[in-house]
């Protein structure tokens, strides 16, 4: 399928993270945790994004396909 790269043919949502603070809130474009490495040996960072792109104008996607020619 061909999607057009128009401005104002798509938005880009975006889900609550699969965290326990971030059930039943809105969604954010990113999301960042830091966490006590065991023994004091550090920081671990995790960052995270859970975007949904949905199309607008549906009416613009066209479908195509392809057929490959074989060598002979």
């Amino acid at each position: 399928m061909i999607r057009p790269c128009h401005p104002k043919s798509g938005i880009a949502l975006y889900t609550p993270g699969d965290y326990m603070d971030a059930v039943n809130g809105p969604g954010l474009a990113r999301y960042a945790s830091a966490e006590m490495m065991d023994h004091g040996k550090g920081i671990e960072y995790e960052l995270a994004a859970f975007p949904v792109d949905a199309c607008t104008r549906p009416e613009a996607i066209q479908r195509i396909s392809a057929t490959v020619a074989a060598d002979i």
